[in-house]
């Protein structure tokens, strides 16, 4: 386990230091898609989280330094905390909605 963590550490150094926007620039597709019509989609799994937890999370994929256009968060959680997840939701995409091409919410029943 302690030799996977050093070898996640090492790559996630690397990718700090990569510039994704060239890489995607020059990007290159078998199936003819082209870089503009590549979205980042970011999934924020919660349970019981409050807004001074979500806040800067969403803030930094708004702000990330990426085509606000291209840009889709997904606020998913628990069907036991629906109310709250709402209320975040709601919030949420009212303060950072027009910074990006779509806000959605997924509820999942509790297994």
């Amino acid at each position: 386990m302690a030799w996977f963590l050093v070898l996640s550490h090492q790559k996630m150094k690397k990718a700090l230091h990569t510039d994704f926007g060239k890489k995607l620039e020059n990007f290159v597709s078998f199936d003819g898609i082209k870089p503009q019509e590549i979205y980042q989609t970011v999934i924020f799994a919660t349970f019981k989280e409050e807004m001074v937890t979500l806040q800067p999370s969403v803030e930094s994929v708004a702000n990330a330094d990426w085509d606000g256009r291209r840009k889709i968060v997904v606020l998913a959680g628990e069907q036991r905390d629906h109310e709250r997840l709402m209320n975040n939701y709601h919030q949420l995409k009212q303060i950072y909605g027009d910074k990006l091409y779509d806000f959605w919410y997924m509820s999942t029943p509790m297994v």
